[in-house]
């Protein structure tokens, strides 16, 4: 593959976008050249489709238009060749009731779960979950309000209460930077999409994160498998979307003048570089989904209520249930892999760990402690089904009222708004098909072993029944899948609300 690591170490590491992380390549190599160039014209085949919103310029006109929404949808609804399947007047980017939005965002979208807390109501002693975008006490940070703390000063922090039970919306309150309540958000439907806006930026944040932790995973295995042509042929088919979506984070979004700190969302650069290699750090310490899950996803919950509150809820199936159904899956499925390959040739699992372990040690001071394929492939499962939840989260940033408050004191859409718009249809429009996390025929094809063929197959089956029942699920009740389909498709079958792909379909 033309790069090396640990002991024998190039001249030229190759640094990251974020301090303290160093990759180590060679020069970039006929084989990468063609993965490259391969993903470029994904890519233009992507944004062109972006670009076909062309015809509804946002430029002139006011953000209350409900043109603009039409125009969205009708957008959407070109991409749809199974309409048969959805209700009729189906919404693309939802009705706008944001209080409801966040109630399936935060119990349904992984990218959500982190921002969620509880506290003890005041007034009523009841405990409630929270999503504090500030922490006035400064006792119990979240990751999201960590993030927050480098957004764009002048922008209202909204905290909102939620009920424990069924985490229907309570209460809100607006604060500025400081701590200091404002006036002028006392309605919710004012005040609610600043807080979508700001679990936006968070959740974008951490998006990009996961292609910085992709490439650093990918290059590891890549080095740790070449002894084994069998285990090399297997991970193959990983690489070809990582490297330039890497490169794409680096000049577009964690960039002095990226979508992250100027041109859609304004932060401070410098401390969101930091707050990205933590996150890196955070992840590359677990060892296991499972811990993955506790350290990361729940750990807005650790932080502001202790371990048995956590243990409280991963007993219920209020948040994140689907999600973490799937995501149940990961340690058996790498465990059947395992076996496979060891049966395959003696050995080569153990020759793969130390081979990883040194990779891990050589990126940075106490970066990573990932040691064994285990780690790895688990990691990668949990990660990967975080990052299907792109879809919705990301439809949520193009409904106008989400959009108008990225510039609140300007009335009209511009060429800003516009360029915005088009840049995210462009992400989430087209499809790339037969890329799971559990399996595909991608990787089906690329291994005559028929053991590994039924793992792999085991497994893609598994997950397509699994979204077949919650369409079936979803269906049932045809008003609510109308309105609010667009947030809990990313759990259906590829194609059904013209989503390029589903949860766990790998990108």
């Amino acid at each position: 593959m033309g790069c090396t690591f640990g002991s024998n170490l190039p001249a030229r590491p190759r640094k990251l976008c974020v301090p303290g992380i160093s990759l180590h390549f060679d020069d970039l190599n006929d084989k990468l050249r063609l993965m490259l160039d391969a993903k470029l014209e994904t890519e233009a085949k992507a944004v062109a489709a972006g670009v076909g919103f062309e015809d509804k310029k946002l430029i002139g006109k006011a953000k209350t238009d409900p043109s603009v929404l039409t125009a969205i949808n009708d957008y959407f609804a070109k991409l749809v060749h199974n309409k048969h399947l959805l209700p009729q007047d189906y919404l693309f980017v939802g009705n706008g009731n944001h209080a409801e939005n966040l109630k399936l965002f935060c119990t349904t979208n992984a990218f959500f779960t982190p921002a969620i807390g509880i506290e003890t109501d005041p007034q009523t002693h009841e405990r409630v979950f929270v999503v504090n975008s500030i922490d006035l006490t400064k006792a119990h940070p979240t990751l999201f309000s960590r993030a927050i703390e480098m957004y764009d000063a002048s922008y209202p922090r909204v905290n909102a209460t939620f009920d424990f039970a069924t985490f229907t919306f309570r209460s809100h309150r607006v604060y500025d930077a400081q701590g200091q309540p404002l006036a002028g958000y006392a309605d919710p439907n004012i005040a609610l999409p600043y807080l979508c806006t700001l679990l936006l930026y968070f959740s974008q944040v951490v998006h990009a994160t996961i292609h910085i932790f992709d490439l650093i995973m990918v290059t590891g295995i890549l080095d740790a498998t070449e002894h084994n042509a069998f285990l090399f042929k297997f991970i193959d088919p990983f690489p070809a979307n990582i490297f330039l979506k890497y490169l794409e984070v680096e000049n577009l979004l964690i960039t002095k003048n990226g979508a992250l700190t100027t041109t859609a969302f304004r932060s401070d650069y410098s401390k969101l570089i930091v707050f990205s290699k933590d996150l890196l750090v955070l992840w590359l310490h677990q060892p296991s989904a499972d811990a993955l899950l506790r350290h990361f996803f729940f750990s807005g919950i650790t932080a502001t209520a202790g371990e048995a509150a956590l243990e409280e809820i991963l007993g219920s199936t209020l948040i994140l249930h689907e999600w973490r159904q799937h995501l149940s899956h990961a340690r058996p499925f790498t465990q059947q892999l395992v076996e496979v390959f060891d049966h395959r040739h003696a050995g080569v699992i153990d020759t793969t760990d130390k081979l990883l372990a040194s990779y891990f040690r050589g990126i940075g001071n106490d970066v990573a402690t990932v040691a064994s394929f285990q780690t790895w492939m688990e990691l990668m499962v949990g990660m990967n089904l975080l990052h299907g939840n792109t879809l919705s989260m990301t439809r949520l940033q193009l409904h106008p009222s989400i959009l108008a408050t990225l510039t609140p004191a300007v009335p009209k859409f511009t060429d800003r708004d516009d360029a915005l718009v088009i840049l995210l249809l462009g992400t989430i429009s087209g499809i790339e098909p037969h890329r799971r996390v559990f399996g595909s025929s991608v990787l089906a094809t690329h291994t005559e072993y028929p053991l590994l063929r039924h793992a792999v197959i085991q497994y893609d089956a598994v997950m397509s029944n699994a979204q077949m029942a919650f369409y079936q699920r979803l269906k049932a009740d045809p008003e609510y899948f109308r309105q609010y389909g667009w947030i809990l498709t990313d759990y259906c079958l590829e194609g059904i609300d013209g989503k390029q792909m589903t949860l766990t379909t790998y990108v």
